[in-house]
């Protein structure tokens, strides 16, 4: 399996503050590109830095997470695909401040701050920010064993988030909305951003992939998460993996409250007996 790794640092070289310091200073990257998303890449890390590359793929993330989600809440206003829409109800301009308020109080207060916490992590573990990036071969396979580890570590944390004490006190939240709209999908208590953003890096702490294919998945793991809660079930290419569950499998787990944990597949629940198949469900045929 190939790995990508810039730094030998040995971890006692780290204890200090000269070692604390190194892992924050980002060398030039002079490496020839070779095509225009090398091009950017290579100029974005040595005109921001390492780290500030990782904030502003931040920014560039959350920004689309908001183009997402407005491009939904268009579609609920102008009652586009109605025919797709798996509940008939649709958000009110109550629950989407509602929304904004506490996804301004995650992003800014627990997501911005571990982007600085955690960059020294990446570099510990060798994620690469240097040129050459992944061919698409690797990409691609790279891309789809953190879907699936992903996805199994975020079935077992969902489910632990269902036990009662915490889907009282934190899980809860989230399900505030039974039906589902996309700018809901990052709706959630702090504690909740923390533990189920564990399974975001669980493939990239296996595999420590190019740091680009790492990011390359955050991002697709967001705007997943806006699609598997726009409350619309729309045809899209990852209809044609297997397992795959998508929209209609969250939407019921929103639904029901218990069934369909996992955030993409079904294997999981198919496995432990937690899978519930939308199509069949009468609550979502009324």
């Amino acid at each position: 399996m190939e790995t990508y790794g810039t730094s030998n640092q040995s971890l006692s070289s780290l204890i200090t503050w000269e070692g604390i310091y190194g892992l924050y200073r980002t060398e030039i990257d002079h490496t020839p590109h070779n095509g225009p998303i090398e091009w950017a890449w290579k100029t974005t890390r040595n005109t921001l830095g390492e780290l500030h590359l990782l904030v502003a793929f931040y920014m560039t993330m959350n920004l689309c997470y908001m183009i997402g989600a407005l491009f939904f809440s268009v579609a609920d206003r102008r009652r586009w695909w109605t025919k797709r829409k798996i509940q008939p109800k649709y958000a009110t301009t109550v629950d989407y401040k509602k929304c904004l308020q506490n996804l301004l109080q995650n992003y800014i207060l627990i997501i911005l701050p571990l982007c600085y916490i955690t960059w020294p992590g990446f570099s510990v573990l060798q994620f690469s920010t240097l040129l050459p990036l992944p061919d698409w071969g690797t990409w691609t396979y790279q891309m789809l064993v953190q879907m699936v580890c992903e996805d199994f570590a975020h079935y077992w944390l969902h489910r632990l988030l269902h036990t009662p004490w915490l889907y009282q006190n934190i899980h809860k939240v989230h399900h505030t909305y039974s039906s589902p709209f996309g700018l809901a999908a990052a709706y959630a208590h702090p504690v909740e951003v923390l533990i189920l953003g564990f399974p975001t890096f669980f493939g990239g702490l296996l595999l420590r992939p190019h740091f680009f294919t790492f990011l390359s998945f955050v991002l697709y793991r967001q705007m997943e998460a806006v699609l598997t809660h726009s409350g619309y079930d729309l045809p899209t290419p990852l209809d044609y993996l297997p397992f795959y569950g998508g929209t209609e499998a969250h939407d019921y787990h929103h639904k029901s409250f218990i069934f369909n944990y996992g955030s993409r597949f079904t294997f999981m629940d198919k496995i432990c007996g937690t899978f519930k198949e939308p199509k069949k469900s009468k609550e979502l045929k009324e």
